[in-house]
Parts: structure tokens; sequence; C-alpha cells
């Protein structure tokens, strides 16, 4: 039951930081994306 509980906590860890470097890249995708726009207009 313990151990059980243990795997569900890591599964929710690793998910948790799959989204979060996930969006964190596409923050920083999103971000160098606009500095190229504005240096073509």
């Amino acid at each position: 039951m313990i151990k059980e509980f243990k795997d569900l906590i890591d599964n929710l860890k690793f998910s948790f930081y799959k989204v979060l470097l996930t969006s964190w890249e596409i923050i920083a995708f999103y971000k160098s994306g606009n500095k190229g726009i504005s240096k073509n207009t």
C-alpha cells in the first residue's frame, strides 16, 4: 500500500517536472521568436 502510494507520488513529480520543462521550453522559444520577429521588422 505505502509502496504504491510512493510510486504514485513519484509519477506525479515526474509529470510535474515534465510539464514544467516543456512550458519553460515553450516560453524560451516564444521569447526568442519574438526577438527574431522584432529584429526583422
